[in-house]
């Protein structure tokens, strides 16, 4: 069926068919840089960090003189008495006004409110920056353990169409020891029973092959991606990952604090919020600023403009905060009580990546011990399946002991892969815990 399609493909799409051809193979490396492009967590993450940076200029400009040009025109009417006659009424007019004034403000002093925000937008821009690379290293897990689950479905195919093949051979053989009054029509259908056994399985996991990699594909801007075989095998992700250089558990517990991407996002989350309580609490200190502006005041009489007078001032301006109605006690309350919550967020952070660090250890030496465990069982079977299909031909045994013998080659070699993916998330999880992804292999791709 994918023959058919890709010839398909080819007769219909050529020069898309190129395209997809030229980029067929996807390793580990490949996976990693499409990844870091294009995966839309981290994109989100990027879009936050532009944000935030750009708030963080905002803050600064804070610094600088305020430049402002204000004009005001307007229409009014007053009533002017005659002096020394008193019989006769009052004079009315009316007067057109218009005001142009430049103002220049320089900020002295706001109760350390200007130097408070920024501080607070560049902790929480240190934020973003770790939580960008947080994203870095949850949406690599996230692709790695894609990866190699298809990989391990994708050998779990083969080794079923192995078997498919052998059982619709032994049917057909089946079939003609029975025209040949050689076999019994229970051995027939024995035959037709186990031939058909294996294909509903094999659909099953290429239903689930293709939904997996349709997921990746979102995430990794791939075209056509049924089309892509991984080229790099299960075994490839230990020398990718660098399994051997590890640290013992020991330094990695010690490491885990100064290299953590999810314990620096907690400490700098405390950080910026601590800043945000001292920005809110400089609201209700005195503030001085530089005040300057110049400008004209005229009227308007008969259209014809009558310059009154030019005008220029500079004044330095205080303003203390005397009374808010209780609200800066209260503003202390909530601070210290956001504060708190941060830290105690800090504290489970660092519990739980401790915990999580000791627990990928631990699997990480089970996984081994396993997969160890696993390929012998799997030469054992492939041995006892052999051996089994000798006698089968010698009449010594069953089609249900071969059915048998396959199944449970299957099951070691399912056995021996999914050690493999627990090693490797193991692996991961290390990796992750102590930085290595955002600091080392993300940084590496990115810069190629």
């Amino acid at each position: 069926m994918r023959r058919i399609q890709r010839i398909l493909i080819l007769i219909f799409f050529p020069i898309a068919s190129f395209a997809a051809d030229k980029d067929l193979k996807l390793g580990l490396t490949e996976l990693i840089q499409r990844t870091l492009a294009h995966h839309p967590v981290i994109q989100e993450a990027k879009q936050r960090c532009e944000e935030s940076e750009a708030r963080y200029a905002m803050a600064k400009s804070n610094l600088f003189p305020q430049l402002s040009l204000e004009a005001n025109v307007g229409t009014f009417h007053d009533r002017v008495a005659n002096p020394g006659e008193d019989v006769i009424p009052p004079v009315g007019r009316d007067r057109n006004r218009y005001v142009g004034k430049l103002i220049l403000v320089q900020p002295i002093f706001h109760g350390f409110g200007l130097w408070n925000g920024i501080e607070m937008y560049k902790k929480k821009n240190a934020v973003v920056e770790a939580a960008l690379e947080k994203a870095k290293a949850q949406a690599l897990k996230e692709m790695l353990r894609a990866y190699f689950e298809v990989q391990v479905k994708r050998d779990e195919v083969q080794a079923r169409e192995e078997a498919k093949a052998f059982h619709e051979n032994q049917w057909k053989q089946t079939k003609m020891r029975f025209s040949q009054g050689r076999a019994t029509r229970l051995q027939l259908l024995e035959a037709e029973y186990v031939a058909g056994t294996e294909q509903p399985v094999i659909e099953t996991l290429q239903g689930e092959i293709e939904n997996r990699i349709l997921q990746m594909a979102s995430s990794l801007d791939l075209q056509n991606p049924q089309l892509y075989q991984f080229s790099d095998s299960l075994e490839a992700a230990m020398g990718l990952l660098q399994e051997s250089a590890l640290p013992p558990a020991e330094e990695a517990v010690k490491a885990l604090a100064a290299h953590s991407p999810q314990l620096h996002e907690a400490r700098l989350q405390v950080e910026a919020t601590e800043a945000e309580a001292a920005l809110e609490l400089s609201e209700d200190l005195p503030s001085i600023d530089l005040y300057f502006s110049a400008g004209t005041d005229s009227y308007l009489r008969q259209d014809i403009a009558t310059a009154d007078t030019l005008f220029y001032s500079g004044e330095v301006r205080l303003k203390i905060p005397l009374f808010s109605g209780l609200s800066s006690l209260h503003k202390r309350r909530a601070n210290r009580s956001l504060v708190n919550a941060r830290k105690k967020v800090q504290a489970k952070t660092e519990q739980d990546s401790l915990t999580t660090l000791l627990g990928a250890y631990h699997s990480w030496k089970v996984a081994t011990t396993r997969i160890a465990v696993a390929r012998k069982e799997v030469a054992f079977m492939e041995e006892k399946l052999s051996l089994t299909q000798k006698n089968l031909r010698a009449g010594r045994s069953t089609l249900s002991d071969v059915l048998e013998a396959y199944s449970e080659l299957l099951d070691a070699k399912k056995k021996r892969g999914d050690a493999v993916i627990e090693k490797i998330m193991a692996v991961t999880d290390i990796r992750s815990l102590l930085g290595w992804f955002s600091h080392n292999q993300g940084k590496e791709v990115e810069s190629d």
